[in-house]
């Protein structure tokens, strides 16, 4: 999912990186003179000595690094749920669907609020749910741990709505390289959270300790942070993510929208069944299946560092037949094992 998301993110913030590089975007509002208004608490000596990113986008990398937690590391925990509450796989099957229906939530109505209360409040809400949604996952309740999933889907889906929006405001034509370095944040913590899992199943600590438990503690500092940076910050207009976005004809964008649900879903597979399927073809420990399934986030991981050079190389439908030729190799290996 988070691959999918991914590359919206990085369209979305070349689109806005061209709208604001033509000194029109001003914290999210034209303004006449074309003349800049802080978009943050950061001041220039602090900027000088954070580089050209600034602490807000560190705290997005931050936020987005949360999602990719949540996602990943979901699936490292559909195990451990069945045998506590002693029910078949398809039981725990609609944990990650609520999630994504959060996801699917966001995408509908979320340009609607951001309009509303502005791109850094929507982050502080993202933030917030994030906390409470992760807090009901922790309740030893199948009812409480499905309302967290959805909660937490739609904080996350907030983070990623937000992003790249905002870092056009911030970086400009930078942009797409602050994505691109929040992709690779994410594929850090999507590769941690199955091993924190595994390591908190190992020491008979129970699955919450190793997925809740860090994102509670991460999630509720940066709440804090993010807030104390609101209050420092200069009044910010309202915008949407979907502001001054170019406008696509609906008919060259059905092709584009028909591969992503699928590649999202072979990704979404794996990421939540393929411990599952260690366990039930090999007779792996929950633990070692964990880990063993992180495998296929590393290869996610790896994309997405090594795919931003390779489109500047080679053409879009190069990449993409390459990467679908190399997805077929790995699905043929994975199922003669």
């Amino acid at each position: 999912m988070l691959a999918g998301a991914g590359s919206i993110t990085r369209a979305m913030a070349h689109a806005h990186a061209d709208y604001a590089d033509r000194g029109t975007i001003v914290d999210g509002s034209p303004t006449p003179s074309g003349e800049h208004v802080p978009t943050s608490s950061v001041t220039a000596p602090e900027r000088a000595l954070q580089g050209w990113r600034g602490r807000e986008t560190i705290l997005l990398y931050a936020a987005y690094m949360l999602g990719a937690w949540g996602i990943n590391g979901m699936g490292s925990i559909l195990l451990p749920l069945q045998g506590e509450y002693g029910v078949a796989r398809s039981g725990v099957a609609f944990y990650p669907t609520l999630y994504s229906s959060g996801l699917i939530l966001v995408g509908l109505f979320g340009a609607r609020l951001v309009r509303r209360i502005g791109l850094q409040r929507t982050l502080v809400l993202a933030l917030a749910l994030t906390v409470i949604g992760a807090l009901l996952m922790a309740v030893p309740s199948r009812l409480m741990i499905g309302i967290g999933a959805l909660v937490f889907g739609v904080g996350g889906a907030f983070v990623t709505l937000v992003m790249p929006v905002r870092f056009g405001i911030l970086h400009g034509r930078r942009s797409a390289r602050a994505v691109t370095e929040a992709n690779a944040a994410g594929s850090v913590a999507a590769i941690v959270a199955p091993l924190a899992v595994a390591a908190a199943l190992t020491l008979h600590l129970g699955w919450r300790v190793g997925y809740v438990l860090p994102i509670v503690a991460a999630a509720a500092a940066l709440l804090v942070t993010l807030r104390r940076e609101l209050a420092e910050a200069p009044g910010v207009a309202s915008t949407s993510p979907d502001d001054d976005a170019p406008s696509v004809p609906l008919r060259a964008l059905l092709g584009r929208w028909s591969d992503i649900p699928l590649a999202v879903s072979a990704e979404f597979s794996l990421v939540f069944w393929a411990a599952a399927a260690m366990v039930e073809w090999h007779g792996a420990p929950e633990a070692s299946a964990t880990v063993a399934a992180a495998s296929f986030l590393v290869g996610m991981a790896l994309g997405r560092i090594f795919g931003g050079p390779l489109m500047d190389r080679f053409e879009p439908r190069i990449l993409v037949l390459g990467g679908t030729l190399t997805a077929l190799a790995g699905f043929a290996v994975f199922w003669s094992v």
